[in-house]
């Protein structure tokens, strides 16, 4: 957990909720030392209680508004978790 990156996601000014919800959610996840989050759809599916087409739309948005990025790096077993 990194509360520089909770603090820093708190403080974005969005208009969806739960697309804040899902940054905070994230943010909540991120290594103190990189920033760098990687849970599962699944797992942000679990503590955000929104089903994963909002999931998914919610980490588009974010996307598309600048809020985060897609490391390149995959995490997981079948490696197939986007940090």
């Amino acid at each position: 957990m990194s509360n520089d990156a909770i603090n820093w996601a708190y403080a974005q000014p969005m208009k969806c909720s739960s697309t804040k919800f899902v940054l905070v959610t994230l943010a909540n996840h991120a290594d103190p030392n990189t920033d760098l989050a990687w849970p599962s759809v699944a797992s942000l599916c679990q503590s955000t209680g929104q089903d994963r087409k909002t999931i998914k739309l919610n980490l588009k948005r974010l996307v598309d508004g600048g809020y985060i990025a897609d490391s390149g790096m995959r995490k997981g077993a079948t490696k197939a978790v986007v940090v």
